[in-house]
Formats: C-alpha cells, sequence, structure tokens
C-alpha cells in the first residue's frame, strides 16, 4: 500500500473539488455502502464515471487527470463516493473491490476531515485532501463517516495499471 500527499497539481484539484462539492453535481442515492447484504446499516451518494466498459458521465473531464496521473492501462471502474456526517464513526463491512490478481485500487480523498478508511491487517488512513492511496484491489478494506465536515469525499478508481 502506498499513500501519497498532494497528488493533484492544486489547478485540478481545485476544480475537482468545486465541482463535486456544487449544488447542481448529481449524487445519487445507494441503501449500501460496499453492495453487500450484509451491510444493510448504511448508506451513500455516489456518482459513476465509468462502469461496463464506458464512460457514463459528462462530467468524465474533471477526473481526467486523475487518471492520467494514476498511469491507467484499464479502468474496471471510476466512482465518487459521498458520504454524509454522522454524530459518531459509522463503518462499512471489510470488502475487497474486485477480487482478480492484479487489479489496483486507487481512492482519492477530495476533501479533509476525520473520517478514515481502514484494512484487515489494521492500517488505518485519514481522509486528507488531495491524497491516494494504491494498493492491490482484493485487499479488504472498510470506510468510514466522518463527524466533522458536512460529508466525506471520496472518489475509488479500479484499474489495471
Amino acid at each position: 500500500m502506498k499513500v501519497l500527499d498532494n497528488f493533484l497539481p492544486d489547478v485540478y484539484f481545485n476544480h475537482l473539488q468545486k465541482t463535486l462539492s456544487e449544488t447542481n453535481f448529481p449524487w445519487y442515492y445507494n441503501d449500501t455502502i460496499t453492495g453487500l447484504k450484509k451491510d444493510t446499516s448504511s448508506f451513500q451518494f455516489t456518482h459513476n464515471f465509468y462502469k461496463d466498459h464506458t464512460i457514463v458521465s459528462s462530467f468524465w473531464p474533471i477526473i481526467t487527470p486523475l487518471i492520467e496521473k494514476l498511469k491507467v492501462c484499464a479502468l474496471v471502474r471510476v466512482k465518487a463516493n459521498l458520504l454524509p456526517r454522522s454524530t459518531t464513526h459509522q463503518s462499512s463491512c471489510l470488502h475487497e473491490d474486485h477480487h482478480s490478481k492484479g487489479v489496483h485500487t486507487a481512492l482519492f480523498y477530495c476533501n479533509t476531515n476525520n473520517g478514515y478508511t481502514f484494512f484487515k491487517d489494521n492500517k488505518k488512513v485519514l481522509s486528507k485532501a488531495n491524497t491516494v492511496i494504491l494498493f492491490n484491489s482484493n485487499k479488504l478494506h472498510a470506510g468510514t463517516s466522518c463527524t466533522d465536515q458536512k460529508t466525506r469525499l471520496v472518489i475509488n478508481v479500479v484499474y489495471y495499471p
């Protein structure tokens, strides 16, 4: 696992963060965070940029600098997750993003807050704006909500490097 701070140049990061935070950005309700049946007590809002081998969002241009900097060979999925603030940290279930060998995940934090991502091996990474975590997609991990900001914004990129 790698954690890289100040991943994008400010001009690209600021535009991305501003766009995701605008009131007219289209977020869609999901009644689970991981899609697992046992993950029924939590929810989030998502925006898909890429799925089923297709760009599915007119907002795709705002994340192309992120995709280019990751040096992606092939994409599996790209989506943004918005978790609303909660009074205590709410955690998703431990899960893997993809089971195939050689597939990687990049979690890109769009805002700073006290939410975090934790891994089965007890490693924990705090949400810090313009920071990316890179790891194998079959590594068990979970995310939490935040308690100190209105939202926790994360972009999840699953890809072949």
